[in-house]
């Protein structure tokens, strides 16, 4: 509105175009493109409009810096909320400790970042598109095993260019093309489609039952509302047609908007519009489309909060393939609104397993769970910047850990810290266990394998091991810095070996009763080869045998760290550190089993075959040494 001469507030508006907000203080802001000037007028314009979050929060701010400092916040009175709206519009996440900060650092920095990140303009829809294609070309190979994107597409049913597909012909009827738009259309496509002549009394209720089929329950909902026949749905289609219709009041809500299809579920809160919508567009490049585009576009866009951040993250971990930017979106899981049930929840109990929880429940007491946080999204956005993808999946318990963790000096962010932190909201009685619930969730351990741990751990009699002590420097076997040594005997390291040198010697696995044996057993226990990081590469389950025998049940190495002839070398100096020892230990043999992954080379180097057997352990149950053995060395006095 033009103002001329002098406003109610008795400030002039020197005939500029100026717009009029109130504020829950009752002032009225009126501000132009390219300034905003405050006026200090009390409650006037009942009907005028909300004023922007961002400005809110910058006159918080001057509140605060007001009573520091007046003349500085006089200074910072007209620059603070462009800062904030611009910062805002930039895709930054803007909150009142950041902009005190930034304002503590003067007018002159304000102004100098005032504008947008880009350099002053946004980029263009092809400009965008351009950098992504760029990207890709210097993108390195992807070294992990990953599915391809013909593999996704065969694995997705909605991701295949929905729109490709089902665009109809130019001959073909409203009617039909109603029918064939139903899976992956919008309430708003659809209401065009009747707009433009499709039936809705012929048609109407055939669409909906293809938009149910898709799971699309926002076209569902909306087909209803137009007089599709609700009664066609199976009862499990429509409790998730009420519960979209709950969920979409979220959306509208805080966005004024529908949710786009398939995610109706998720928190509007971080959903960024034109970061979602140029996301939309490289995923678009790689053939993503429908349903399956919206999440993958809602989880870079809402973690990283601009494209320009997406491209960041793309430039920086994603590896060559038919689908580097979809890939890359897999491993995020941002957290749902409060109440809503999350992406990795366990689904429903069946029957008999309800009433075997109902009873189990009566006996156990029940952990508190705790109380949900907001997350700080702006750290977790920076922090998986910083560590990529292994940091990504840690996302999904931001809504219990508000902020990734830092490195022991606080200076950067640290993937480790912050999976030990998250691991204790990921297991029941995780608090008690942390390393525990730790080293599982770093290997994908279930929950009843990790129950089935923490029971061996807990009734568990520290027996009298009779495992020989044996430590072997890396330098004999050609591995600097590393080393060989037997576990301790509560490591519980050694209920999931397995998992670190990828073989069946873990808990819930096929070589479960080994890992137990080893661990609980006085004639059992763990012997492991560690690289000069401390990371165990290679291992071996080891049991005593009824003559006195020691025996490594299999040489078990993490893909090729260990070389046969490095394994001969240590297998060597074992034997002669017992030969040195052999005063202080009751051992008569040292035999290798020779099944498993144990290098079949060492049977050119140890060419004696013998036959040893367990002194507590099942002959018919699983080990590698049961057929055939090698004996590496033999008391002689």
């Amino acid at each position: 509105m033009p103002l001329h001469g002098r406003r109610p507030c008795g400030c002039t508006g020197r005939g500029i175009t100026l717009k009029k907000i109130q504020t829950a203080r009752g002032f009225i802001f009126t501000y132009h493109k390219k300034y905003l000037i405050l006026c200090g007028m009390s409650k006037h314009a009942q009907q005028s409009k909300k004023i922007p979050e961002p400005v809110l929060k910058a006159q918080a701010v001057l509140e605060i810096l007001r009573a520091e400092n007046p003349d500085t916040a006089e200074d910072l009175a007209k620059i603070l909320p462009i800062y904030a709206i611009q910062q805002n519009k930039a895709g930054e996440t803007v909150t009142e400790k950041t902009l005190l900060d930034d304002a503590r650092k003067g007018a002159d920095y304000l102004k100098q970042n005032s504008g947008k990140k880009n350099g002053g303009k946004d980029k263009k829809p092809q400009d965008i598109l351009e950098t992504y294609r760029q990207i890709l070309k210097d993108l390195p190979e992807d070294d992990r095993k990953t599915d391809t994107g013909e593999q996704i597409r065969e694995n997705t049913a909605e991701i295949t260019q929905p729109q490709k597909q089902k665009k109809p012909k130019k001959h073909v009827s409203h009617d039909r093309a109603l029918i064939a738009a139903a899976p992956q259309a919008s309430a708003e496509e659809i209401a065009a489609l009747i707009e433009k002549g499709a039936d809705p009394k012929a048609k109407l209720s055939k669409a909906m039952r293809e938009a149910a089929n898709a799971k699309n329950w926002g076209a569902t909902a909306f087909l209803i509302e137009q007089g599709a026949r609700k009664h066609l749905l199976l009862p499990k289609e429509k409790r998730a047609v009420e519960d979209y219709t709950k969920s979409a009041q979220k959306w509208q809500k805080k966005l004024r908007i529908a949710p786009p299809h398939g995610l109706h579920e998720d928190n509007p809160e971080f959903f960024k519009k034109s970061a979602f919508e140029a996301t939309l567009k490289l995923l678009a490049e790689e053939g993503i489309g429908g349903a399956e585009a919206n999440k993958a576009a809602f989880r870079l866009s809402g973690l990283l909060q601009s494209e320009q951040r997406v491209l960041q993250y793309l430039k920086q971990w994603g590896k060559k393939g038919e689908t580097p930017l979809y890939t890359l979106s897999q491993d995020i899981r941002l957290p749902r609104p409060p109440g809503a049930k999350e992406e990795n929840d366990a689904p429903p109990l069946q029957p008999l397993d309800a009433m075997t929880a109902w009873v189990t429940g009566i006996f156990e007491k029940e952990e508190p769970q705790p109380e949900p946080v907001t997350p700080n999204i702006k750290d977790w956005g920076d922090a998986v910047l910083k560590c990529g993808p292994s940091m990504a999946g840690l996302v999904k318990f931001s809504r219990f850990v508000a902020s990734p963790q830092k490195s022991s000096d606080g200076k950067t962010w640290s993937t480790q810290s912050t999976r030990a932190e998250c691991a204790k909201h990921l297991y029941k009685r995780a608090m008690n266990y942390p390393d525990l619930a730790e080293l599982c969730y770093r290997y994908g351990v279930k929950q009843k394998h990790y129950e089935q741990a923490l029971k061996l751990i807990e009734k568990r009699k520290i027996p009298k091991k009779r495992m020989p002590d044996l430590t072997i420097d890396g330098e004999k076997f050609n591995l600097p810095g590393g080393k060989f040594r037997r576990l301790s005997h509560d490591d519980f390291q050694g209920l999931f070996l397995g998992e670190m040198t990828a073989c069946c010697q873990s808990i819930g696995k096929v070589g479960a009763a080994c890992a137990k044996h080893g661990y609980v057993s006085e004639n059992g226990g763990f012997y492991v080869v560690e690289s000069a990081k401390g990371d165990i590469i290679g291992q071996s389950w080891a049991w005593r045998g009824k003559k006195g025998e020691l025996c490594f049940d299999s040489l078990e190495t993490l893909g090729d760290r260990l070389s046969p002839e490095q394994w001969a070398e240590l297998l060597k100096a074992a034997a002669n550190e017992l030969t040195e020892k052999q005063n202080r230990h009751d051992v008569t043999a040292l035999h290798i089993g020779a099944g498993g992954r144990t290098p079949k080379e060492l049977k050119k180097v140890f060419k004696d075959s013998a036959k040893a057997r367990p002194k507590d352990f099942g002959f018919f149950r699983h080990r590698d040494s049961r057929f055939s053995q090698l004996r590496v060395w033999k008391r002689t006095a």
